[in-house]
């Protein structure tokens, strides 16, 4: 995974390396290498990508995405909330040991809603099979929200998950063009599905869409 051309993600020249790959890579026969494989994803060592099927470490991505970020903060001067609080005003005052200490605290904090935030993004559009800019950095913000409210960004998560998927369930019954990703998250809709209009009432029993499908 480390070495994958998308680091964390079992890949090959850009699909999901199959179990047959992968048994003639490790040496090891298929019944044992299925029968670990099933250990790994039942107990969530490993997890499997919706749409390619690819098996990927949710840590080894989360913390590439964070390398990633912090590096391309670095080539910039850091990140630039934290340079906002830099004086440019000239004054040669020294601050007192504890206006340091409450600096680099609040400095931390954001520091950690930042990654905290990111890796919320990360998970949801993971489990999703969505991808792009501006959606990744409407989830951050739901995420930096939640988490100064003191809320569990895991819950929060699996709330927003579940939340577009019933979106893609129950889209062809509802009374109203859906949502795409985008409008559904930043818009709050994924927090009131009980306000969701729907065809003659009820939702119809429906088939599953593909995940990551436009509406």
């Amino acid at each position: 995974m480390h070495e994958s051309e998308r680091r964390g993600v079992l890949v090959l020249n850009g699909q999901a390396m199959g179990e047959d790959s992968l048994s003639r890579l490790l040496g090891l026969d298929k019944q044992i290498l299925t029968t670990t494989l099933t250990n790994l994803l039942t107990s969530g060592v490993a997890s499997r990508e919706d749409g390619t099927g690819a098996i990927y470490s949710r840590r080894m991505v989360n913390d590439e995405y964070i390398r990633k970020v912090r590096s391309e903060a670095g080539s910039k001067g850091g990140n630039p909330r934290l340079l906002k609080q830099i004086p440019t005003t000239g004054v040669k005052q020294i601050p007192t040991p504890s206006a340091r200490k409450m600096k680099i605290e609040d400095e931390d904090v954001l520091r950690k809603e930042n990654i905290d935030a990111s890796m919320l993004a990360s998970g949801v559009l993971l489990e999703l099979n969505l991808a792009g800019r501006d959606l990744r950095m409407a989830l951050e913000e739901i995420g930096r929200n939640e988490e100064k409210r003191g809320g569990d960004l895991e819950k929060l998560k699996d709330r927003m998950v579940s939340a577009y998927r019933r979106l893609l369930q129950e889209a062809p019954t509802l009374d109203h063009a859906p949502w795409g990703p985008l409008n559904f998250f930043s818009g709050g809709h994924w927090e009131h599905p009980e306000n969701w209009r729907h065809k003659n009432g009820t939702p119809q029993k429906i088939r599953l869409h593909r995940l990551g499908d436009e509406i």
